[in-house]
């Protein structure tokens, strides 16, 4: 990744941290888009510590994903 030319350091570091998350995933083996995917659908209710440690890559599990264009505007 190439942060030279983000346009501003917080923009690298947003991009940084995505790039983290998914190459983790990659690392253990889960497809990165499901990963993100279940991470910002259940990071809102994430309350305590516990919840936030089952959102760790190591210790999630995904299942396929299916998706049936509910919200995809065409």
């Amino acid at each position: 990744m190439n942060g030279l030319f983000s346009g501003s350091e917080d923009v690298a570091r947003s991009s940084c941290f995505m790039y983290t998350l998914s190459e983790n995933a990659k690392l253990y083996k889960l497809v990165p888009y499901g990963y993100l995917r279940c991470l910002f659908e259940r990071i809102p209710y994430a309350c305590t510590d516990e919840d936030w440690k089952q959102l760790l890559p190591w210790n999630i599990k995904l299942s396929p994903f299916e998706d049936k264009g509910d919200w995809v505007i065409n």
